[in-house]
């Protein structure tokens, strides 16, 4: 009985999978990632500090980012947020403070 034997060799634009029987390729193929597909990936990398896994949280940019979504090391799909500038939060916590003020003198007379 010979031994069968699968190859994964992931590279930076792409991975070759191979099956052995013995010495004889029985199959190989190579799948190649789109521009699209490395680029959201290098930057969510880049971001994490490693391979992303699914649940990975980071802010950068301006943006709130999970990752959802991760197959053979390769980010499927993400989660943003725009994060909201310094100025709108400030202008919606008075607003919210005016808000309730507001009510409680109503409730006080």
């Amino acid at each position: 009985m010979s031994i069968k034997t699968l190859v994964i060799n992931p590279g930076s634009t792409s991975t070759k999978i191979a099956v052995f029987e013995g010495k004889e390729k029985l199959f190989d193929t190579t799948l190649r990632y789109s521009t699209e597909e490395l680029a959201s990936f290098g930057w969510v990398m880049e971001q994490v500090g490693r391979v992303p896994e699914e649940g990975d949280h980071f802010q950068a940019e301006g943006l709130d980012v999970t990752v959802t979504q991760v197959e053979h090391r390769r980010v499927l799909e993400i989660q943003v947020r725009v994060l909201e500038e310094p100025e709108e939060k400030e202008s919606k916590s008075r607003d919210k403070r005016e808000k309730e003020n507001k009510s409680k003198e109503s409730r006080e007379k």
